[in-house]
């Protein structure tokens, strides 16, 4: 489909940004003054040019015709429309076409006349005359004045705009007796009283001169703040009105289109025709129109092109209930001000999803009716970058852009889905795109209502998603500490788990294998751990300790805090929460918990091991989404471990042997010795010692290494080998060459290469009969050196494997055959 811009070509004014909210408003001064603002209006080609001329309008120009042409029909007559409605357009038709007709126009604005110094009947004589002097006084004229003044052989028009303005600022200005020169008090008469007068006498009169009409538009009563004389004005009128519609619901999009584009209306109407029909034909396949309603929207589609009749029913019935925004006139100034916005888009048609309220122009139009606390539901949900629909994307902000549109006044209802889909989806996101983002934004924005499933409607209340997020700010470290969720996603595996560790002596010397996630990743603060207990007392079972330390900040945070916000908000809230409240809830604490163990992944990536010569080893762990292995992180970290041989499900008897003493005294070395081995309890050293009962450990699956696995975080390749996870023999052994009973060699080598002697190591594990103890200490920014004692009984291949990837400044050596 191609752009709008390319169909209908907009207006001068549209096209260049022209904001002044005066540009749409009619007034009959403009008459008068002749000001280059208002040429469209005193220019009688322009005006026609802008100009659609409904039938309402056509008829309501004959019928003044024939009173001033003709003397018939009434000679009083009233334009009663809401603000916005067309009353000052069709004055001025008549003005300019009265000029055809061989009558004289007198044009009053009550709403540029001083009270105080000028009056309706002076403004009269002065249009006729040149001045004034029959009708210089501020108390109404009697009627045989008016006669005189009136009658004459010319035909005239008198219309007269804006009365009520008028009415609203003369209630308390004084007025003079002419008489008796003496000032009439307030409280006796005022310009209101003496206003509504005039008009009662002038009424009258006008029915006695056939060739003079006179037309006076009155808004809707609750638009006016003097209602008394404003009801007598009326009631005058009422007496001999003849109310004139000059637009019905129909006239709007084409008046609208008149006013913003240059193209004729039955050209862009056949031009529209295709956009049109594929816009319906979307809809109706995805649901939002109703295959019955088609062939009816299309048609009035084609009337409202390039905006969708949507937006033309929801600024004119919705917005257009608000008092200032004044209907065709607001709807007219928004529209333009979205038009220019998106000049350079390949919109093909305007939804209400178009109405950008990040442009200032728009934004300041809609607040300015919809009430200044509006600007936080358009900064909090919609426009900001931290916004909660940018947050889930484009679509949305389209989908919220158009629920906004549909929500105010405040008596709206909102919008329904099938109104969303139809504004917010483009040919990226589908129908049910948009129905599937809707779902998000009920768990995520801060002031969408979420009382009605059915309906999305913004309101000036915080909704039950902004009382989290308040909650959720009010949440400090140590109230995460304290919940005890970290220590509940650690696992069972470890003796016991430290969570953020103000200090090394809140952590146990014990016999046992303890997990220390820490807050900050100090590593001075890991050794002195290892080191002591207290500022007293030496550490003994230093080679219990396995810290995890973080090394990113993720969503971990944001998640424990969402969590207890929730907890809190339901213990507060409790009987009084609202159904959709509760589901809520209850979406906003599955979100957490998942958020939860997602970010403690995320965050704490790197494990430390103490080691001998007082150097901490160095772990990196990488993970898969909790959903794929379905393990707690401790249970990940203690996997790992078990991979790299640093924590022994099982020990070789024959090895454990050599340790001598019981198997308390085993055990308590291996816990003692930095660098030892060390058992995951007791019972693995027992079952060793005794020869029997040995724990199997369970066969595990190929996994593939690297960040995406469950295992290693980078691919392991021997060096050279330009392969993953596979040794290197320099010279193969023959298939029955008998195995060696130990294999011994040092390195020092570069990070590359360790990555190398990784992959040789994670081959052992299928070695039954064989025990490892492999030690990696980093000498420089760049250097390891790498020290690897294996008993057993080892296949020659591997050994062959092992001694290939030796460099030429390392040592190897193998103890004899079996």
């Amino acid at each position: 489909m191609k752009p709008f811009p390319k169909l209908v070509k907009p207006r001068a004014d549209v096209q260049a940004g022209a904001m002044d909210k005066n540009v749409y408003a009619a007034s009959l001064s403009d008459l008068l003054v002749k000001s280059a603002g208002g040429k469209q209006y005193w220019d009688r080609n322009e005006f026609n040019t802008l100009t659609y001329p409904t039938k309402g309008l056509d008829a309501a120009l004959e019928d003044v015709r024939k009173r001033l042409q003709e003397q018939t029909g009434s000679g009083f007559r009233q334009i009663e429309t809401s603000f916005g409605g067309g009353k000052t357009h069709s004055m001025i038709a008549m003005y300019h076409a009265c000029r055809d007709w061989g009558a004289t126009p007198v044009v009053v604005d009550g709403g540029d006349l001083d009270p105080v110094t000028q009056t309706i009947w002076g403004e009269i004589e002065r249009q006729l005359d040149g001045k004034v002097e029959k009708m210089s006084g501020m108390v109404a004229p009697g009627g045989g004045a008016i006669l005189e003044l009136l009658n004459r052989p010319k035909p005239t028009l008198i219309l007269i705009d804006e009365i009520s303005d008028y009415l609203d600022g003369s209630k308390g200005v004084g007025t003079i007796d002419h008489k008796t020169a003496s000032k009439v008090g307030v409280g006796q008469s005022n310009m209101a009283a003496q206003t509504t007068t005039f008009l009662q006498r002038l009424s009258n009169k006008v029915a006695q001169l056939p060739n003079v009409c006179v037309v006076v538009s009155l808004p809707d009563r609750d638009q006016v703040v003097e209602k008394e004389s404003y009801d007598q004005v009326r009631q005058t009128a009422g007496r001999r009105k003849q109310i004139v519609t000059v637009a019905n619901d129909d006239d709007i999009p084409h008046i609208i289109r008149r006013r913003l584009f240059e193209t004729d209306d039955a050209i862009i109407s056949d031009r529209a025709a295709e956009t049109v029909h594929e816009y319906v034909e979307e809809c109706v396949k995805a649901g939002s129109i109703q295959h019955d309603e088609a062939g009816a929207y299309e048609e009035r589609f084609r009337s409202t092109y390039p905006f969708t009749p949507d937006v033309i029913d929801v600024l004119y019935k919705r917005w257009g209930s608000y008092q200032k925004f004044q209907r065709t006139r607001g709807a007219l100034r928004l529209l333009s001000s979205v038009v220019h916005s998106l000049l350079k888009s390949e919109r093909p048609y305007i939804t209400l999803s178009d109405i950008d309220l990040g442009v200032d122009d728009i934004r300041k139009e809609l607040v300015d009716y919809a009430g200044a606390n509006t600007e936080s539901v358009i900064s909090f949900d919609i426009t900001s970058r931290q916004s909660n629909a940018v947050r889930l994307g484009e679509v949305a902000v389209r989908a919220a852009r158009a629920i906004f549109m549909y929500s105010f006044p405040a008596e709206n209802k909102g919008a329904t889905r099938d109104d969303v889909k139809r504004a917010a989806f483009t040919a990226a996101d589908s129908h049910s795109a948009v129905g599937d983002v809707l779902g998000k934004m009920q768990r995520t924005l801060f002031y969408l209502d979420l009382t009605d499933d059915s309906m999305f409607r913004f309101t000036h209340d915080e909704n039950i998603n902004k009382i989290i997020d308040r909650a959720s700010h009010s949440i400090n470290d140590t109230d995460a500490k304290e919940s005890g969720i970290l220590e509940d996603n650690a696992g069972k595996k470890f003796r016991k788990v430290y969570v953020w560790p103000e200090h090394h002596t809140h952590i146990d010397d014990v016999a046992g294998l303890q997990l220390v996630i820490l807050k900050e990743a100090d590593r001075e603060y890991c050794k002195d751990v290892v080191a002591n207990v207290s500022s007293k007392s030496r550490r003994v079972n230093q080679n219990a300790l396995v810290f995890v330390l973080p090394t990113g900040n993720g969503r971990l945070a944001d998640s424990i805090r969402k969590w207890l916000a929730v907890r809190r908000v339901r213990g507060e809230m409790g009987a009084s929460l609202k159904p959709a409240d509760t589901r809520v809830l209850n979406d906003a604490e599955r979100d957490a918990n998942g958020g939860i163990a997602i970010g403690m992944r995320e965050k704490y990536t790197e494990v430390w091991l103490p080691d001998k010569d007082d150097v901490i080893r160095q772990c990196r762990i990488g993970h898969r989404h909790p959903d794929e292995d379905g393990m707690p992180f401790g249970d990940v970290i203690w996997k790992k471990l078990v991979e790299e041989f640093q924590i022994a499900e099982r020990l070789d008897p024959d090895l454990v042997s050599e340790y001598g003493g019981s198997v308390e005294d085993v055990f308590n070395r291996m816990m003692r010795t930095c660098g030892e081995r060390r058992p995951m309890s007791l019972d693995v050293v027992t079952a060793a010692m005794e020869k029997v009962g040995v724990p199997e450990i369970p066969e595990q699956p190929d996994e593939p290494t690297g960040a995406s696995g469950g295992g290693l975080i980078v691919d392991y390749p021997p060096p050279g080998s330009g392969q993953t996870g596979q040794p290197v023999s320099e010279q193969p052994a023959e298939p029955d060459a008998p195995p060696v009973a130990g294999v011994h060699c040092t390195d020092v080598v570069d990070r590359d290469t360790v990555a190398g002697w990784g992959a040789i190591f994670a081959t052992l594990r299928d070695i039954t009969t064989t025990t490892v103890r492999v030690t990696i200490d980093q000498k420089g920014a760049d250097t390891f050196s790498v020290h690897l004692d294996m008993t057993g009984e080892i296949p020659r291949d591997v050994a062959d494997g092992i001694r290939g990837n030796v460099s030429e400044n390392g040592t190897y050596g193998e103890d004899e055959s079996w």
